[in-house]
């Protein structure tokens, strides 16, 4: 099944030029992996559906993003010695303990799809908006039905499509996390749009949740 890995994690220290060049140096390691997998591979990173993206509003909260036909492929990228390499490099920037630690899960469904899919992608985007929504176990067959109701009414709205699926891996086994994800030209778009009449519409969507919580993020790598 492929799957949307979400990874998102804080810095230790002020987001400075130099810890931008070692995210950079990160990510290229994981390029020149996925390309000895496979040739066919794009080489632009948004058109692979991957990014590391720094929150607005929080210069050292970070998402790291990319797509996976499963989540055991992922966990064999994560295996290699590739990745211990990239991990070198990350791990004296990031928080390790506490409730800033790193936080990995997949996603049901691919929410950053290439261009020959006819479909762009939130990631081209100047600003991607993040939304979680927690509802009960039990009540998660109705909220989807909720949230398929909702989207159709703002298919045509600013931004790009709305994409969405399902966190995999729970910590809880009462609840449920359902992710969405909106690509828009600017925050100011982003905020005109949560004070507009169609926004009523996620509110809406809110109501019937345990928790959510909406972040707005800018692709840096």
């Amino acid at each position: 099944m492929p799957v949307t890995e979400f990874c998102f994690l804080h810095l230790s220290s002020p987001f400075t030029p130099e810890t931008h060049q070692t995210l950079e140096e990160a990510q290229c390691i994981q390029d020149k992996w996925a390309l000895e997998q496979d040739p066919n591979t794009p080489l632009n990173r948004i058109a692979r559906g991957t990014g590391m993206l720094q929150q607005i509003g929080d210069p050292t909260a970070l998402l790291i993003t990319a797509p996976w036909e499963s989540p055991a492929a992922h966990w064999e990228w994560i295996g290699t010695d590739a990745n211990k390499e990239a991990m070198r490099k990350l791990t004296p920037l990031i928080v390790t303990e506490g409730d800033k630690k790193l936080v990995l899960f997949h996603v049901d469904a691919i929410l950053f799809p290439r261009p020959d899919d006819d479909v762009t992608s939130p990631l081209a985007s100047a600003v991607l908006g993040v939304h979680r929504y927690r509802v009960k176990s039990s009540e998660r067959e109705a909220f989807e039905s909720r949230v398929v109701e909702a989207l159709a009414t703002l298919a045509t709205g600013p931004g790009t499509p709305f994409g969405w699926g399902w966190r995999i891996e729970k910590g809880n086994d009462d609840t449920e996390d359902l992710l969405m994800v909106r690509g828009w030209d600017s925050e100011e778009q982003r905020a005109g749009f949560i004070g507009s009449d169609e926004y009523v519409v996620l509110e809406e969507l809110a109501s019937h949740t345990l928790d959510f919580d909406i972040y707005s993020y800018r692709r840096i790598v």
